[in-house]
C-alpha cells in the first residue's frame, strides 16, 4: 500500500469516527407515539438511540448495552419508570447512568420518590422536544466536566 492510499484509509477511518454517534440514549415510554417521536428526534440529533415499552425491557436491554442516559417514563405497565431506575441505582453496572423521568402526575410523592432512587431531572408532561433536549445536554455536559473535574448537576428549574 502506497503512503496515498495508508492516507486515505486512515481518512475513511476517522469519517466513520466522526459520524459515529458520541453518546447513547435509552428510551422508556409506553405511549407509542411519545416514544417514537422522542426516538426519532434524538436519532436526527445524532445520539444512538434505544426505545422500549417499559421497565422490565428496559432491564432486560440494559444487560447488553449501556446508555449513557436514560429517559423514562414513570408510570408504564409492567414495571414503571421509578422502580426501574430504583433497579438501576442498586446495580454496580448501571448504579452511574443518569435518568431523566417524564410524567403526567404531579404529585408530590412521585417528586419525593424521584429524589429518594437519585433522578437526575423530572420533566412535567406536556414538555417540547427542545426543553427535553436541554436536560438531555446538560446530562452530556456534566459527563464531559467529569472528565476533567467533578461537578454537581445542576437541579431541574426548581422541580427536584
Amino acid at each position: 500500500m502506497n503512503q496515498m492510499d495508508k492516507t486515505e484509509a486512515r481518512r475513511s477511518k476517522d469519517d466513520v469516527a466522526a459520524t459515529r454517534p458520541k453518546y447513547s440514549i435509552l428510551v422508556v415510554e409506553d405511549e407509542e407515539l411519545l416514544r417514537n417521536t422522542v426516538t426519532r428526534y434524538f436519532k436526527k440529533q445524532g445520539y444512538r438511540v434505544w426505545s422500549v415499552s417499559n421497565g422490565f425491557e428496559a432491564l432486560l436491554l440494559l444487560q447488553y448495552n449501556k446508555p449513557h442516559v436514560v429517559i423514562t417514563d414513570i408510570k408504564m405497565p409492567k414495571l414503571g419508570g421509578l422502580t426501574m431506575a430504583e433497579g438501576l441505582r442498586n446495580r454496580a453496572e448501571t448504579r452511574d447512568i443518569p435518568v431523566i423521568l417524564i410524567t403526567a402526575y404531579r404529585e408530590e410523592s412521585y417528586f419525593k420518590r424521584a429524589q429518594e432512587i437519585g433522578a437526575t431531572y423530572l420533566l412535567l408532561k406536556p414538555f417540547t422536544l427542545t426543553e427535553l433536549h436541554e436536560k438531555v445536554r446538560s446530562v452530556f455536559e456534566h459527563l464531559k466536566g467529569k472528565k476533567k473535574a467533578a461537578r454537581v448537576l445542576p437541579q431541574p428549574d426548581g422541580i427536584i
